[in-house]
């Protein structure tokens, strides 16, 4: 009772002492990581750094990847193997969503569901089954569109009685292999169910293909048949996920043949021969494809063939297209119309942290401007050039860049008549780094 009662200056100093260490422990791993210990979920939060304010507008817009780098726990998350759900949660521990985990990827978070849902992989079945009813509805090709359709990772193709899944990540072939074929024995049923999972476990997608392993998982493997617009195609699926079908192209494929009615068309990497067969059935006069790929220019002859379009189609198998372009075009060869489809390549690049296609890999257009070149100089006077090419929607203006260089050297005058704004399928509109094919058509005046 006798003691004597502490200055205020001194009290204001005991307080501020006890807020510093209080504070300190609120934001220390440790405590953090307690936050959901009666959830069956672990936690994983942001790091608290300089470029925070961004991260957290792009997710508030509903962007739905979070990234290694934007992690404070990510030390703490090696014990979780791919496919874990997580709570997500802001620097300030704010709730951000419920996701899927795979630590070792540059994308290591993937959210799709509200904070504290109950049972998340129940929302994504909900999801499929309602994709799987319009899909069964209005005849869609495309039935779920990956993260556009709120299912991160998966892309589902419906054609006849074969379906095929392309599973993008690791952790979603965990979570729903077996529910989509459940859902789809239910509602949507196919003879064969055919799958591309990915096994990388940095899922990049940066090595040719080989990263994804193809099989199926119901019924046999092998050849299924794709009808577009009348044409029939036969596709196989075992050459891999790079020679996989693109339903998205349906539409550009659409507006090339147009132009090729009475016209004589050249496919340069024809694949399948869709395009070609496309322009034949339109009333092309004459159709010459070229591809590398031996698988795929067999199957490309012999869809002429069952067409019944042989007579007006074509197919060489080159090692180098380029080469056999620059031959043709020291020949004085020409055509109508033109198309070339850029095949997708990545390559090595320090500053690139993260993404779609792994850590320090990025979508390489190198080379595209002397194809472009090649092409443009077969292209006759008041002709058509169709350009596809794969670029993120952020960097859309390469697509006409690489072109714009590679007709640049030859000194042509041309006018874009059409582009497409997008692949076709559904997409996130802040979702700026995902690429997708893109076909610019142009008119060559000069």
């Amino acid at each position: 009772q006798g003691a004597s009662m502490p200055s205020r200056r001194g009290s204001r100093s005991v307080l501020l002492v006890r807020w510093r260490t209080v504070s300190s422990s609120i934001r220390s791993p440790c405590r953090r990581s307690l936050r959901f210990a009666s959830s069956a979920r672990p936690e994983v939060f942001l790091r608290d750094y300089h470029e925070v304010d961004q991260t957290m507008h792009r997710l508030h817009c509903g962007h739905p990847w979070v990234f290694d780098r934007e992690i404070g726990n990510i030390s703490m998350l090696g014990v979780h193997p791919p496919g874990t759900l997580v709570e997500l949660s802001g620097p300030q521990r704010e709730p951000l969503g419920v996701g899927y985990l795979n630590r070792s990827s540059s994308v290591t978070v993937r959210r799709f569901a509200p904070p504290q849902t109950v049972d998340p992989v129940q929302v994504l079945r909900s999801r499929l089954v309602d994709r799987l009813k319009a899909a069964k509805a209005d005849g869609s090709v495309r039935v779920v569109a990956g993260e556009g359709d709120g299912i991160p990772g998966v892309f589902l193709d419906s054609f006849g009685d074969t379906a095929v899944v392309r599973f993008d990540t690791l952790g979603s072939a965990v979570l729903l292999e077996a529910v989509i074929k459940e859902e789809l024995a239910a509602h949507f049923p196919h003879a064969r169910v055919l799958v591309h999972r990915m096994r990388a476990r940095k899922e990049k997608q940066a090595s040719g293909g080989s990263e994804y392993q193809s099989y199926a998982a119901v019924g046999d493997s092998g050849e299924f048949t794709v009808t577009e617009c009348g044409v029939k195609i036969a596709v196989n699926h075992d050459l891999g996920v790079r020679a996989s079908w693109d339903p998205t192209g349906e539409v550009p494929r659409g507006v090339v043949a147009r132009f090729a009615r009475g016209k004589s068309v050249l496919d340069v990497n024809c694949g399948y021969g869709e395009w070609g067969l496309r322009c034949a059935a339109a009333g092309a006069s004459e159709v010459v494809m070229m591809e590398q790929s031996v698988g795929q220019a067999q199957l490309a002859t012999r869809n002429a063939a069952d067409s019944a379009r042989s007579e007006v189609c074509t197919v060489l198998q080159r090692s180098s297209v380029l080469d056999e372009m620059k031959i043709m075009a020291q020949s004085r060869v020409q055509f109508d119309v033109v198309v070339l489809k850029l095949p997708l390549q990545t390559a090595y690049k320090k500053s690139v942290y993260h993404g779609q296609f792994g850590k320090y890999f990025k979508p390489d257009n190198s080379g595209f401007e002397k194809l472009c070149k090649r092409a443009g100089e077969l292209v006759a006077r008041g002709g058509i050039l169709a350009v596809n090419i794969t670029v993120p929607a952020e960097a859309a203006y390469n697509a006409i860049n690489v072109i714009r260089v590679g007709l640049a050297w030859m000194d042509r005058r041309s006018s874009c008549v059409w582009e497409s704004a997008g692949d076709g399928s559904r997409r996130i509109l802040t979702h700026v780094d995902l690429s997708y094919p893109r076909t610019v058509v142009l008119r060559m005046h000069s």
